[in-house]
């Protein structure tokens, strides 16, 4: 018997999760129904503020998700500047860009969600 297999593809899809937030709060939700295997993010504008990078399986409950720097390759959880970054996402059902402090200025988050999963580099061990 001759087995087959389909391969699912979804066109990436992009999101402003942030449009000049000027105080603390979730942003918009990005509804990623656990069809994605990365995200893209870009985090841009002049401000003091933190942004924290969530995801939730339940589609209620949020936590941490671990991002990649692609200036750095540093593991994040959390910026407070701008940058571009990549989460991988299988499995999430959601995913906020929570600015959880703010002091100032203008916070802009753009996601874009691929169907292709990001290769992890984990961090040198010491």
């Amino acid at each position: 018997m001759t087995q087959t297999a389909a391969i699912l593809w979804y066109e990436p899809i992009t999101e402003a999760l942030q449009d000049e937030a000027e105080a603390t709060g979730d942003g918009k939700v990005f509804e990623l129904g656990a069809r994605f295997a990365s995200l893209a993010i870009q985090t841009s504008g002049s401000f003091s503020a933190t942004v924290k990078l969530e995801g939730s399986i339940n589609g209620e409950d949020y936590h941490e998700i671990k991002g990649i720097d692609l200036n750095d390759g540093d593991g994040l959880t959390e910026t407070g500047g701008t940058g571009v970054y990549v989460v991988p996402v299988v499995g999430i059902k959601r995913f906020k860009a929570r600015i959880s402090a703010y002091s100032s200025g203008k916070v802009t988050v753009r996601a874009v969600a691929s169907a292709l999963p990001v290769p992890v580099i984990p961090e040198p061990s010491n």
